[in-house]
């Protein structure tokens, strides 16, 4: 019996702990930094297709084309992340930061780069159609912008290249489920030099906020700003509730190279909306005011309906107990019948006209 109950407690014990354990990561937020991509942060991530290390960085796409057909560089945390919150259903805001470098030795380069969140289906980096304008993100073919209701997408692009969907010049867009932006401001990248974004998701306003380096060149100067974009969009209706995190670049008929230098990415779920103990005491007295209104109508209105009922009730039995008193009187009270009444019934006239009564003993 010892035996049993410190087996029962065992199996107990790591129940419990299971159940925690699942607990705090439904609770834990994802996060990640990397500073750099030396070999200790870059095995945190996934590299596709033309991507590598080269030193610190990872290089995306090569100042080259590959037989005209364009590449793609993709990295990607390797893990899905959760949007809302697994226990309170509550979306989760979102940051991102990283840094990164356009470099090209010809007159015409493109495509450009990406962050995306996108669904789990995500297409292959080797697929043809992410290739060009699709920034290894979109599907695109040639010039044709695709949209698949199956994968959805949400990006920040980086544009280099104007495609037919694309307004002119390079800028920096907000895609959504395709690669023509909802929402665009220009954008002028000076090669060799780098290029910081911050995108933050504030899921109580749903809005999605990009905070980029902006080059602007005249009179020979070349002056460095922080440009921003901020567009309404609601994440859980554009996104599956798990998705793939990541930044990716192409290229097409002209070629650059796309060098990413750090990258961090987190997400965190907002607390209640606390209320100050002032407003909170007047609606727990206002609750509490209403609560004692609705109850004392309540018995009120419930009080009229059993008075009601009673009161039906004991006027059906005295209509009751009236008839049964009636029939009994009926049948065993004589009939009483007056003298005149009496010798009507028992007078009449002879053939002599004298009157003769009956008297009955």
């Amino acid at each position: 019996m010892a035996g049993c109950r410190w087996h029962i407690g065992v199996v107990f014990g790591r129940t419990i702990l299971f159940i925690l354990i699942i607990n705090i990561a439904n609770v834990q937020p994802h996060s990640f930094d990397c500073p750099n991509f030396s070999s200790t942060y870059v095995k945190k991530l996934k590299l596709e297709g033309n991507a590598s290390t080269l030193g610190s960085a990872i290089q995306l796409t090569t100042n080259a084309t590959e037989n005209g057909s364009g590449t793609v560089g993709r990295v990607t945390y390797p893990e899905q992340i959760s949007l809302w919150d697994n226990s309170s259903d509550e979306l989760k805001d979102f940051t991102t930061n990283f840094s990164f470098v356009v470099s090209s030795n010809q007159n015409h380069y493109g495509d450009g780069l990406a962050f995306f969140l996108a669904s789990p289906n995500l297409p292959s980096a080797d697929d043809e159609n992410v290739r060009g304008g699709g920034l290894g993100i979109g599907l695109v073919d040639g010039r044709v912008n695709l949209i698949d209701p199956d994968y959805q997408f949400v990006a920040v692009e980086f544009d280099t290249y104007s495609d037919n969907w694309d307004p002119y010049g390079s800028h920096v867009g907000v895609n959504i489920n395709a690669m023509k932006s909802q929402i665009f401001e220009t954008w002028s990248p000076n090669t060799g030099k780098v290029c910081n974004c911050s995108i933050v998701y504030n899921s109580r306003k749903n809005i999605l906020i990009v905070s980029f380096t902006r080059y602007n060149f005249g009179s020979g100067n070349i002056t460095q700003s922080i440009q921003h974009l901020a567009y309404p969009v609601n994440i859980r209706d554009q996104l599956p509730k798990s998705v793939i995190v990541g930044i990716s670049a192409a290229t097409g008929e002209y070629a650059e190279e796309l060098t990413l230098l750090s990258w961090s990415f987190s997400t965190r779920t907002r607390p209640p909306i606390q209320v100050n103990s002032k407003k909170k005491n007047k609606l727990i007295s206002s609750i509490m005011l209403q609560g004692i209104g609705i109850g004392t109508g309540l018995f009120f209105i419930l009080s009229g309906l059993v008075y009601i009922l009673l009161w039906r009730m004991n006027k059906g039995k005295e209509k009751s107990i009236s008839r049964l008193e009636m029939d009994d009187e009926l049948h065993t009270r004589p009939k009483e019948i007056s003298y005149q009444e009496l010798a009507a019934a028992t007078c009449w006239k002879s053939a002599s006209g004298l009157k003769h009564v009956h008297i009955f003993f």
